[in-house]
């Protein structure tokens, strides 16, 4: 149970940081957007890769198996909720009829 819940709250740790990095940051132009997507993605690695690395340095009987199937499982999830939102945003859209 434990391996599963750090597996999970690294993969939504670092994937919070990407989206507060990619959503919050206002960009002026398209290449602005992308180096802060960039940023986002780098930065979610190293924490990931961090936190991995704190998990397994520092607990002894921590399931590795479990610890990275909830970590992947956290960050697919999180991957394919942005998809979706985006994909069903513009079926919310509702053209402007001015009443």
């Amino acid at each position: 149970m434990r391996s599963s819940f750090l597996g999970a709250a690294v993969g939504f740790i670092a994937g919070s940081y990407a989206a507060v990095i990619g959503l919050l940051l206002s960009a002026e132009e398209a290449g602005t957007a992308l180096a802060h997507l960039y940023r986002g993605e780098f930065g979610k690695l190293l924490i990931t890769g961090a936190l991995s690395a704190a998990a397994f340095g520092f607990i002894e009987d921590l399931h590795a198996g479990v610890f990275v199937l909830a970590l992947v499982a956290t960050l697919v999830a999180s991957t394919l909720g942005a998809v979706i939102e985006q994909m069903t945003a513009s079926d919310r859209r509702l053209p402007f009829t001015g009443k």
